[in-house]
């Protein structure tokens, strides 16, 4: 026997007020051995009680209806006013070549009071209808499915405060008690979904306003959140959202992950844009990307790479293993207060260790082929090619102020121009300064172009300092009558005295090789002996060399008075002998003349 497949509802021919005796067009489909039937077939249609009992009218029987491809209609007119019936229910039965009529179903609720507009809709397409009053749907507790292929496309689920609508796979799920829920596609009753391949496939909604647009085993679990498409993705933050990828939470209010893969936003308003294993943990905190990176801090950032941690608020890594140091140990090392290392930026090159600072507020690069900036290092070293403006007096500066005054007034410079020969010389001057904003200026170390060199030890543009000569190999030091003060005469022989005593010795300085060794005072003893120099551990070259001076003199005070005394000494002896010498010529002159008396 032939089963009929009727159609969703009736179509109306004429919609004129008090046209509720009117006929009708009932159009529907029929199956025959489950394809559509083609041939004569006879429809019989009741209009039964609200029960589905009792026979409120006179059935009415179509005889030899034509059927073509299942397709067939008939128009309908019991002669009575349908809509004086209330609530009444219609039943169809089918017979073919003089067999009895069959019932297709149980008979379906059929509400005429609305001059049957809005309960039948023409597959062909309707006019004259009111939305107020004619739709397709339920006016009680069930659901409403469309299919397509006897299989489920959507669901309109009501709810006590409004509807869900659920599409895709039919074991997709809209939490009941929550409203406004959206699953738009996607889903699967496989069980092959997760990180092992082992969870179900399902989408699910737990929350009012959540949405799950498409993909597979992605949940949407709290209020107004969104997964977008993907596999296993979650969003359990009020307003969180997931863009796709596979395996990716966003776990906290207004948290989002754009993608990728295993990446969690865990922080309020935290944000992973995509990458493999990443974690934004802080408040505000983001990943850009990369792999296995952690901004853990409130308003962290990793720019990505791989391996990296941003520890500190406000604190930003990216390259290879760079460490903002955490509050905790969960970056490796601890900061050892609550902040993290806080506005910090690390940057490490490639190199397969943890580079890891050290406090707050620091900038820190690792880059072990070199570093440039408007140029390209040919080795691993520092290239900076600095343009532009110059300021003070054809300098290029660049400034070093690690901690400026509140005022700005203060800093250390390192500036770059052209050399004595001026413009177009070929040689070029550097130098170490200190400047002001209100024109205070004065070189500390400056070497010039001609390759001399000036290290000041005053806050002034003097000489005071150490110079080494175009050409020279050795520091002259100051020594200007004009710049000295407190002069004072000195003793020589003391200071020789003085020195003869102190120990002289033979050492090297702690850390240098064996093989290398010194000769000269220890400074505690020379300032034992002199009193002089800024402190008993150094010694200054002027007052070695002072000393070494007033010791010559000294030993040259010595050598004359010895000579001097040496000198009267030698004139005694001379005048000894000189009196010896005229005794002697006496006394041979008597011998010569006692010799003379003698012969006679």
């Amino acid at each position: 026997m032939p089963s009929l497949a009727r159609c969703i509802a009736l179509s109306l021919l004429f919609a004129a007020a008090g046209a509720h005796a009117a006929p009708w067009t009932y159009r529907g489909t029929l199956n025959d051995g489950g394809a559509p039937a083609n041939g004569r077939y006879d429809i019989r249609l009741s209009v039964l009680d609200a029960g589905g009992v009792k026979s409120l009218v006179y059935p009415l029987t179509f005889s030899g209806v034509e059927v073509k491809d299942g397709a067939f209609a008939v128009d309908v007119d019991f002669g009575i006013d349908l809509g004086q019936l209330g609530a009444v229910k219609l039943k169809t039965e089918v017979a073919q070549g003089g067999s009895g009529f069959v019932a297709l179903g149980e008979p379906q609720a059929f509400d005429a009071t609305a001059a049957l507009v809005g309960v039948c809709w023409d597959t062909q397409g309707n006019a004259g209808t009111n939305p107020a009053t004619d739709f397709l749907g339920t006016t009680d507790g069930q659901k409403l499915v469309l299919r397509a292929n006897n299989a489920m496309g959507f669901r309109l689920e009501p709810t006590p405060s409004g509807l869900n609508l659920v599409g895709g796979a039919s074991v997709n799920t809209a939490s009941a008690g929550f409203s406004g829920q959206v699953i738009a596609g996607g889903g699967s009753s496989a069980s092959d979904c997760g990180l092992i391949g082992l969870a179900p496939c399902t989408n699910l909604t737990q929350a009012s306003f959540a949405t799950v647009s498409g993909g597979r085993a992605n949940r949407a679990i709290e209020f107004a959140s969104v997964v977008a498409g993907g596999e296993s993705n979650d969003t359990t933050g009020f307003y969180s959202v997931v863009a796709g990828g596979k395996l990716n939470k966003a776990q906290n209010h207004n948290a989002a992950v754009g993608g990728g893969a295993q990446n969690i936003a865990s922080g309020n308003a935290a944000a992973v844009s995509g990458g493999l294993a990443n974690r934004a943990v802080g408040d505000r905190s983001s990943v850009v990307g990369g792999e296995e990176n952690e901004a853990r801090a409130r308003s962290s950032v990793v720019l990505g790479g791989f391996l990296n941690c941003a520890g500190g608020e406000f604190s930003a890594a990216s390259g290879q293993r760079a460490i903002v140091r955490s509050s905790d140990t969960t970056c490796g090392s601890s900061s050892g207060d609550a902040n993290g290392d806080e506005g910090t930026f690390v940057w490490a090159d490639s190199q397969a260790s943890n580079f890891v600072s050290t406090g707050p507020n620091q900038f820190l690069v690792r880059a072990d082929g070199g570093v440039g900036i408007n140029g390209t290092p040919a080795t691993a070293s520092l290239e900076m090619n600095v343009f532009g403006a110059t300021p003070f007096d054809g300098f290029v500066e660049m400034s070093l102020i690690p901690k400026p005054s509140l005022n700005g007034n203060t800093g250390e410079r390192i500036e770059f121009g052209v050399g004595k020969g001026g413009a177009g010389s070929n040689d070029a001057d550097l130098r170490i300064a200190h400047r002001n904003d209100s024109g205070g200026f004065f070189e500390h170390v400056s070497i010039d172009g001609d390759g001399s060199v000036i290290v000041r030890s005053n806050p002034a543009n003097t000489a005071q300092g150490v110079q080494l000569a175009i050409g020279a190999g050795a520091w002259s030091t100051l020594s200007d009558r004009n710049l000295k003060t407190d002069i004072q005469s000195i003793l020589p022989l003391d200071v020789l005295e003085r020195l003869v005593a102190m120990p002289i010795q033979q050492w090297r300085y702690i850390g240098q090789p064996g093989e290398v060794q010194h000769i000269g005072p220890m400074a505690q003893d020379f300032a034992a002996a002199f009193g002089v120099g800024e402190n008993d551990t150094t010694i200054s070259t002027v007052d070695a060399d002072g000393v070494a001076l007033a010791a010559i003199q000294g030993l040259n005070q010595k050598l004359e008075a010895e000579l001097t005394q040496s000198r009267a000494e030698n004139a005694g002896l001379q005048e000894q002998l000189r009196g010896l010498q005229e005794q002697s010529q006496q006394l041979a002159a008597r011998l010569a003349a006692l010799e003379a008396a003698g012969e006679r």
